[in-house]
């Protein structure tokens, strides 16, 4: 169970890839993105008005990205269209809401090939299999090769053990716990991204 809502995209390319890859994404949606900050407590005149990302950049040379996403309702729909976008890169998610279960995904070449949780799978239009022992190496080794930590992660998938804090450590990953509102106003977790709605009175 987990005390506040959050969501978070950990993605494996080059940056400007996953930029480039998100940015449209939201412009499919009628988002623009805005580089001047929101007036002072401004707080959107409706739930799809702001579309906020915090990018964080890996610095190891095969590491993922973080993003963390303020739309926790639609990160599994943004995650799978990253991986569309760029299929030769993993893609992975990790959702979870207010005293609600956690959410697993990891995705490659327009496939879902992990999952961890009762989720619906209504990005795809398939359900995902459950990961089986079997083929726990196999797939690690396309997702993050040469990390016997994410492999054991893995394993404890097959066996439905899969505990959040194994993920973070497995790939060195920024802390699972806080919110969006938490790393927004703490204004050291990252790099800011905000896309408005291109009908927003921010805009007039």
């Amino acid at each position: 169970m987990f005390d506040r809502s959050r969501a978070f995209i950990y993605v494996c390319a080059p940056l400007e890839e996953v930029l480039a890859a998100q940015s449209s994404w939201l412009r499919r949606f009628g988002y623009r993105p805005r580089a001047t900050p929101l007036p002072a407590g401004y707080q959107g005149t409706s739930g799809v008005e702001l579309r906020e990302l915090i990018v964080r950049e890996s610095t190891a040379a095969e590491g993922f990205h973080t993003l963390a996403v303020e739309d926790v309702q639609n990160v599994l729909f943004f995650a799978y269209a990253l991986s569309q976008a760029m299929p030769k890169a993993a893609v992975l998610v990790s959702r979870a809401y207010k005293y609600g279960d956690w959410c697993f995904k990891a995705y490659l070449d327009r496939d879902c090939l992990v999952k961890v949780g009762d989720d619906p799978d209504h990005e795809l239009s398939w359900l995902t299999l459950p990961l089986t022992p079997d083929r726990v190496a196999e797939v690690a080794g396309k997702l993050a090769p040469r990390n016997a930590a994410f492999e054991r992660f893995l394993g404890s998938v097959a066996k439905g053990q899969a505990e959040p804090e194994a993920l973070r450590s497995a790939l060195e990953l920024p802390p699972l716990t806080e919110g969006f509102a938490e790393l927004r106003d703490r204004g050291s977790a990252g790099r800011y991204v905000l896309f408005v709605a291109s009908d927003s009175p921010l805009w007039r």
